[in-house]
């Protein structure tokens, strides 16, 4: 089905359940595209983890995620791409894969820009 876009005037944590991210990007570090769309089950870390890691890391317009299996993680490519969460029955895109570390590394997590914050914006420009 179609994925939803956050309520305006939600609470973030309404949306803390199941976590994916799809994307074409490299398969490993310094490896090829994926030939098929590929999907990983990510899970919400401590935001402090991510401010750990990123400088550049902003709590307001962004959140922190991390794969659920080692190894496996965003990659160059997947840049751009969904993160969405299982709110009851549907899904919703609650980021948008902004950047990481080397693909795949042991405890490093994904910053993605968060959706919610440019509701307002992208109302005013699709009308939806």
């Amino acid at each position: 089905g179609p994925i939803c876009l956050p309520e305006i005037n939600s609470k973030d944590w309404d949306y803390k359940g199941q976590a994916k991210v799809s994307g074409f990007g490299l398969t490993k570090h310094q490896g090829s595209a994926a030939e098929k769309l590929k999907f990983i089950e990510e899970k919400v870390v401590d935001e402090k983890l991510c401010e750990k890691y990123f400088a550049s890391f902003n709590r307001k317009t962004m959140v922190c995620y991390g794969s659920l299996k080692e190894g496996i993680a965003t990659c160059q490519g997947d840049s751009g791409g969904p993160l969405v969460v299982l709110c009851k029955d549907h899904w919703i895109q609650k980021g948008i894969v902004s950047f990481g570390s080397k693909c795949g590394a042991k405890g490093i997590p994904t910053a993605f820009t968060r959706v919610k914050p440019y509701r307002p914006w992208i109302k005013s420009i699709c009308g939806i």
